[in-house]
């Protein structure tokens, strides 16, 4: 048994945001410098994962399942 989720934020400049931006220069040479990476989507998406799995091993436990941690036979 497996289950998997796709999260896909749809705003065009979100990639942008959490991992910046190279050096930039306009035509005339003009150095418009680097976007420092956000950090913020990827560590709030992380932290609720794990978050979910541990309510959901909390609730099969419930449900009378022994959970192991490991890997799978």
């Amino acid at each position: 048994m497996s289950s998997s989720v796709i999260l896909r934020n749809h705003a065009r400049h979100a990639y942008l945001f959490e991992h910046g931006t190279a050096v930039r220069h306009t035509a005339s040479g003009i150095s418009r410098g680097a976007a420092r990476p956000g950090k913020v989507f990827i560590p709030i998406a992380v932290r609720h994962k794990t978050e979910m799995t541990e309510e959901l091993m909390r609730l099969l436990e419930r449900q009378g399942f022994h959970i192991t941690h490991g890997q799978a036979a």
